[in-house]
């Protein structure tokens, strides 16, 4: 499931994540944070 959160929640996510994003790919689980050029942040877990 791919999900787009709100400027301020991408946020939070990307500073809780991304730590653990390198991490994470390691292990398989995936995930990707990406940033548009209006400053919209993604933040997409695959599950």
């Amino acid at each position: 499931m791919f999900t787009k959160s709100t400027n301020s929640e991408s946020i939070l996510h990307i500073r809780a994540k991304s730590v653990e994003r390198n991490a994470s790919y390691k292990q398989g689980k995936g995930g990707t944070i990406g940033l548009e050029n209006d400053g919209t942040t993604w933040f997409f877990i695959k599950e």
